[in-house]
């Protein structure tokens, strides 16, 4: 019976799969020796892209259209079509409505707050529409308030929510103990992959306007377009500049990545409790139907500024808040690969189900 994966690291299968160490309940039957090959020459050439700027998430790559086959059996959400009556609706109403769904599961929502535009946007608009605030706990580090600096204490503070400095992940050296069992913990991750992000390995700065503008498959290698043309065939969003297809490496093929990450070598209980504010549908279609802002300015995450704008008068975040990698987290070295019965799988053959 073949085993299906919610997320899975590319190199590390790759590697195992040379190795002949790779069960082979793992493979993906319509993954062809010829499929298997195109990977191993993009995973070549994408590291040595990496090389000159890192990313977290660029290992775990899926192409959620289908066009190349994944190496192994993954679990992953189709793409919306394109719908222009999302061209009506602003990015703030497509939050609200989720902060709203959320919070009316009647349970409490752990937000796991790093400071970042993200997580913020995210605590902001539960906030605005929580009928009682305890419902709502935040969950942070201290890099979370170094991070959001004077917002921790002239927004966050006063709104008089209960905070944690928790970890959840089982491989941390400090314990989890605050978990009640029944909350929903809401992470804001997703919001790359809505947005994308201009500066990363694939590309040049998005001062270099330049460059973002040229064709988009302009200067790439061809082992790198063997894998990337065929999905950007059925783009339900164009893709005509690198800059449109910055935005579609992250929309499409590390979308499976970013919303599984927060589920990997945490405990089951929780990991089946875990929610990525962003990842849903609505934001999706939101994403593929609404980016005429996208051609307009060098904002990027100009509706996402907005609409946090919008929610808390405090411009001295809100205007100067730029994206950073807020996450320092990083898997274990050995870990591959997290099934769909939440058990993380290690390059030492050893199995773990995440705890109780």
């Amino acid at each position: 019976m073949a085993t299906t994966a919610l997320t899975f690291d590319l190199y590390r299968v790759l590697r195992l799969l040379t190795l002949d160490q790779l069960d082979q309940s793992f493979l993906n039957t319509n993954c062809t020796s010829t499929h298997v090959n195109q990977w191993h020459k993009f995973a070549f050439t994408t590291l040595r892209m990496k090389s000159q700027m890192g990313g977290r998430y660029d290992f775990s790559y899926v192409d959620r259209t289908g066009k190349m086959p994944s190496l192994i059996n993954v679990q992953h959400d189709p793409i919306p079509a394109f719908d222009s009556n999302y061209q009506h609706c602003s990015f703030l109403d497509v939050t609200i409505d989720r902060a709203r769904k959320l919070l009316s599961q009647d349970k409490t929502i752990c937000v796991l707050w790093s400071g970042g535009l993200d997580s913020t946007l995210v605590l902001a608009s539960l906030v605005s529409e929580a009928r009682y605030k305890d419902q709502i706990e935040i969950l942070c580090t201290w890099e979370s308030i170094m991070e959001a600096g004077s917002l921790f204490d002239n927004v966050i503070l006063p709104w008089g929510l209960k905070i944690r400095f928790d970890q959840t992940r089982i491989n941390m050296q400090s314990g989890y103990t605050g978990d009640q069992g029944t909350e929903v913990y809401v992470s804001g991750s997703c919001g790359d992959q809505i947005f994308g992000r201009p500066r990363s390995a694939f590309g040049a700065s998005f001062k270099n306007k330049q460059l973002l503008d040229a064709p988009w498959d302009q200067g790439y290698p061809q082992d790198f377009l063997d894998i990337v043309a065929p999905s950007v065939s059925v783009s339900p969003r164009e893709i005509v500049t690198q800059k449109d297809l910055l935005w579609w490496i992250f929309f499409n093929f590390t979308w499976n990545a970013v919303c599984n990450d927060g589920k990997k070598m945490r405990p089951t209980s929780i990991a089946k409790r875990f929610e990525n504010f962003f990842e849903s549908w609505q934001f999706q279609q939101w994403a593929v139907s609404t980016n005429s802002y996208y051609n307009q300015t060098d904002e990027y995450r100009l509706p996402q500024k907005q609409a946090l704008a919008k929610l808390i008068n405090y411009p001295a975040y809100t205007d100067k808040k730029t994206k950073t990698l807020s996450t320092t987290w990083k898997s274990d070295k050995s870990w591959f690969m997290l099934d769909t019965e939440y058990k993380n799988h290690y390059t030492n053959n050893q199995t773990q189900q995440s705890g109780q």
